[in-house]
């Protein structure tokens, strides 16, 4: 299912480019004015207009068609529970990392100075040093 999604992605993308360029070539029928030139004159010869239409008509239906095609297949192959849980994983990371840094910041005493262990060493070997 991956590989005719992404084949599909692939076409999907060609057709949008062709569909915008086949509707930048063609001219407006109001003004007479296309991208390539004005009012009676066109590109492709006199009955360029109607082949251009027509197909437009398709490169659209074939864009449509490929867009639910799309959305069906990834649809159908848990895209959207991949994402779901992707996100809960991300979530749970991000909690447990806020709480390690939380502990650590707990942990850190707030005043600067040699560890309770050092001090009670210190005072161990003056009450020695002062009985002898």
């Amino acid at each position: 299912m991956e590989m005719l999604s992404s084949i599909l992605t692939v076409i999907f993308i060609i057709n949008s480019v062709l569909v915008i360029l086949i509707i930048l070539i063609q001219s407006n029928r109001s003004a007479g004015m296309g991208i390539f030139g004005g009012g009676s004159q066109s590109a492709f010869g006199s009955s360029s207009a109607d082949v251009l239409t027509k197909i437009t008509g398709i490169m659209v239906t074939l864009f449509i068609v490929l867009g639910f095609s799309l959305a069906f297949i990834k649809s159908k192959s848990g895209g959207a529970e991949e994402l779901r849980k992707e996100l809960e994983r991300e979530r749970q990371e991000t909690s447990a990392q806020k709480e390690n840094e939380a502990a650590e910041t707990q942990e850190q005493p707030a005043l600067s100075g040699p560890p309770v262990e050092e001090t009670n060493q210190v005072e161990n070997q003056k009450e020695d040093s002062s009985s002898n």
